[in-house]
């Protein structure tokens, strides 16, 4: 094969991966619309920017970084005002207002949608990135398999689903890390910046981001010609990387030094909870900890059995490699999942930010592995690819494909809009922790909550609207449905499986009403929602 066939057929792959990878994670991009949460956090991520639009740009809201909040403001009302050079569009606090509130208004004018396809664009980026770093470092098979098994590896292709900071942090990784590498090569001030620009870009995404500063040190430990325990002290490029990332986090995200004290008060409750430096959890009970969690389920279902069971081979090869990226990639992987592993909170996303590190790594390893087999080895390569790859990819597809479906919360919105009236009282029954799970009243539709310390009676209400799942979030108490059957007539039923039993696994501390595995018999997101109408107390029981 001529060098020219060569390059042609290396561009038509790379071209066939990231269009796959945007496929998979533009797929559905819009699931749920117009109901503000079918993705946690979606809705206190752009609270703040609609004070930014109006010229305060204090978030009052720290559990993201600032960079990450003023770019997902930018990005929306960038779309917004390209939009409006076509057709007419509302300004961005109203936008921002009206996809809050639920309001079904065009989705395409909608921040939450705006800052999804953000997410998945910046998904498909980070495809490409694995693929130049990883022809770089170790040639163009290593680069083209790592970005095949990561456009098709369903943790990140649900991740990249959401308006959430992981694949932000994800992307910031990977091109931070091949700045470290090459600091290890040329140990000079300059790429000392760069990979301090890069970490500071990192944690400006998501405060985790501060770790890249271990393997920062490590490059400059690596090239360092100091002798004894001196060798052990950052070198100046360290010090240049170190100081130009915590400046560039502190330039973009001010407030945290300007309001340290309210900076405190809502970030202290989220580190506690995420590390539970005491009482929620013991170490020496480690199944309280995320060590198992990640390995038989943030693992085995979101990358697939075959990748899993390649990552710690492909770890080792790494750290015993000379090349400084992949020694490197090992090191913070491996940093990255202690810390995970010795959180109690049980997020499969928190795996997410080195998927793209393991993908290269476990590239890695199969090439090398089918490099001694001569003229067999490119379809050794394609045939391990593709074996590996298979299962993810069949998972994103079946939870792209659930997505795809019309939300229950969404469709019982569609039906109260058709029959409640102006000034109607619709009772909920089912609501725990938050009220994920209720749909969206209609405008001038009153809503009042049903069960526990509200009581059971429904008053004026005309319906009842009750959410059930297997999610600790939707709950219905079978008793209290009991008590109030004989007042209650079923209007309509919008059920999320075939049939009336729940279907699929769940994450029980994330509010997503998708599941993570066992996709079979689910057809669409959302809790089990049943709409009644309310018998007056003086009527009879309806006949069955």
């Amino acid at each position: 094969m001529s060098a020219r066939t060569r390059r042609i057929a290396t561009i038509a792959a790379v071209a066939i991966v990231l269009a796959l990878a945007a496929a998979l994670r533009l797929w559905a991009i819009d699931f749920g619309h117009p109901h503000p949460l079918v993705r946690p956090d979606e809705k206190e991520i752009l609270e703040p920017s609609f004070r930014f639009a109006r010229g305060d740009f204090n978030p009052r809201y720290h559990v993201y970084p600032g960079l990450y909040l003023y770019l997902v403001w930018l990005w929306s009302a960038g779309a917004l005002l390209v939009r409006g050079l076509f057709t007419p569009v509302p300004p961005y606090p109203s936008a921002l207002l009206s996809a809050l509130f639920g309001n079904p208004d065009g989705r395409w004018t909608s921040p939450i949608v705006h800052g999804r396809v953000l997410a998945a664009l910046v998904g498909v980026a980070t495809v490409a990135a694995v693929y130049l770093v990883g022809r770089r470092r170790d040639g163009r098979a290593v680069g083209l398999v790592a970005a095949a098994l990561l456009a098709t590896c369903f943790l990140h292709v649900r991740d990249c689903h959401s308006l959430k900071a992981e694949a932000f942090l994800t992307f910031a990784i990977v091109p931070a890390l091949a700045a470290c590498a090459r600091l290890v090569d040329e140990p000079t001030g300059r790429r000392g910046l760069v990979a301090g620009l890069w970490i500071g870009i990192a944690t400006g995404m998501k405060q985790p981001g501060i770790l890249l500063l271990i393997p920062l040190w490590a490059a400059g430990l690596a090239s360092s010609t100091r002798a004894g325990w001196r060798r052990l002290l950052p070198t100046a490029p360290v010090w240049i990387g170190a100081l130009a990332a915590v400046g560039l986090f502190l330039a973009t995200g001010p407030y945290m030094v300007l309001d340290w004290p309210f900076v405190w008060e809502t970030m202290s409750p989220a580190i506690k909870t995420v590390f539970a430096p005491r009482g929620e959890a013991d170490l020496q009970r480690p199944f309280e900890r995320a060590w198992w969690y990640h390995l038989t389920t943030s693992f085995r279902w979101g990358t697939g059995l075959l990748f899993s069971l390649l990552c710690v081979p492909a770890l080792v090869l790494g750290a015993r490699g000379r090349d400084p990226f992949f020694v490197l990639a090992t090191l913070f992987s491996a940093i990255w999942l202690v810390t995970i592993g010795v959180s109690p909170v049980h997020h499969v996303r928190y795996l997410t930010p080195i998927l793209p590190l393991l993908a290269l790594l476990v590239a890695r390893l199969l090439v090398h592995a089918a490099r001694p087999l001569g003229r067999f080895a490119v379809p050794a390569i394609v045939a391990s690819t593709l074996a590996v790859a298979a299962e993810p990819l069949a998972r994103s597809v079946g939870h792209d494909r659930i997505l795809a479906a019309t939300d229950t919360r969404v469709l019982a919105t569609e039906w109260l809009s058709r029959h409640a009236r102006r000034g109607d009282v619709v009772g909920v029954l089912g609501t725990r922790i938050w009220p994920y799970g209720v749909p969206v009243m209609p405008r001038e539709v009153e809503i009042r909550p049903l069960g526990g310390r509200e009581g059971l009676d429904p008053g004026n209400a005309r319906f009842v609207v009750s959410h059930d799942h297997p999610l600790p979030f939707s709950r219905v108490d079978a008793a209290d449905l009991d008590r109030l059957r004989p007042r209650l007539r079923l209007e309509a039923e919008f059920v999320p499986w075939r049939g009336t039993e729940p279907r699929g696994w769940y994450e029980d501390a994330d509010a997503y009403y998708a599941p993570f595995h066992d996709f079979d018999g689910v057809e669409r997101p959302g809790p089990l929602v049943r709409i009644y109408s309310v018998v007056p107390a003086e009527a009879p029981p309806p006949a069955p």
